[in-house]
């Protein structure tokens, strides 16, 4: 069995950069690595803002948001829809923390500035924490476009209706536009509306065969989707791969 490793790998036929004249950034563990484990702080405080609210335990408010993602797509959504939370609060409070882990990246902003045509940011989190993240990393001044879940009505991500809000916005769409984000179920709408779509998972072991008896499952799960044009460990690694 072959099991070589690489970091960027194409699953489907049809994926062609050439023609791409829009660039869809996601933000969390997609525009900065998950390595920098910000989102481990995120998570933290979702889970204790349920916890306050609703008068849970922290374990217990974990499964609460378990069981909103799956059926919301956000742990915010879920609140909205359950409880009547305010979600201004509750992005304030959630995104109330350390972004020092966030460095200067110049390699990723070296790529990000000579890719031919528009940037754009296409996130479910607030224009603020967005804007926090991009300038850590030194590419804020980089992007056209911003799209976050106020721009969305609230309706995250994988919503139809907020991909279809998107394009009207900036008039893209199509081919022509690629997506990088780190959560599988939000790349099968980009791809129905004919977008291309990149997975971006650090976890993600890219051989040349799967095989899930080897800790692979998850490679077998992306690669069996059918809807993702290609995969990479971050980035980083796409962007080395076609510099």
């Amino acid at each position: 069995m072959n099991t070589s490793k690489a970091e960027y790998r194409v699953l489907r036929p049809d994926f062609d950069l050439e023609g791409i004249d829009t660039w869809v950034f996601d933000i969390d563990n997609t525009l900065y690595p998950a390595r920098c484990d910000l989102f481990t702080e995120i998570h933290q405080r979702m889970a204790q803002f349920v916890a306050d609210s609703l008068s849970i335990s922290v374990d217990q408010a974990k499964e609460v948001r378990r069981k909103y993602f799956m059926a919301h797509g956000t742990t915010m959504q879920g609140m909205m829809h359950n409880h009547g939370t305010d979600p201004e609060h509750y992005m304030a409070y959630v995104h109330d923390i350390d972004y020092s882990p966030l460095q200067p990246d110049p390699a990723l902003r070296e790529a990000i500035a000579a890719l031919p045509g528009r940037k754009l940011i296409f996130t479910n989190a607030s224009l603020e924490h967005g804007e926090k993240c991009a300038q850590r990393l030194g590419v804020a001044d980089l992007f056209d476009g911003w799209f976050d879940i106020r721009d969305a009505g609230f309706a995250p991500k994988p919503a139809l209706a907020t991909y279809r809000a998107f394009e009207e916005k900036f008039s893209v769409g199509g081919k022509s536009t690629v997506f990088f984000e780190d959560t599988l179920k939000n790349l099968e709408t980009s791809t129905a509306l004919g977008w291309q779509s990149v997975f971006v998972d650090p976890s993600l072991v890219l051989a040349e065969e799967f095989d899930s008896d080897q800790g692979r499952a998850e490679n077998r799960r992306v690669a069996d989707a059918g809807y993702v044009h290609a995969c990479s460990t971050g980035l980083a690694e796409f962007f080395g791969a076609h510099s």
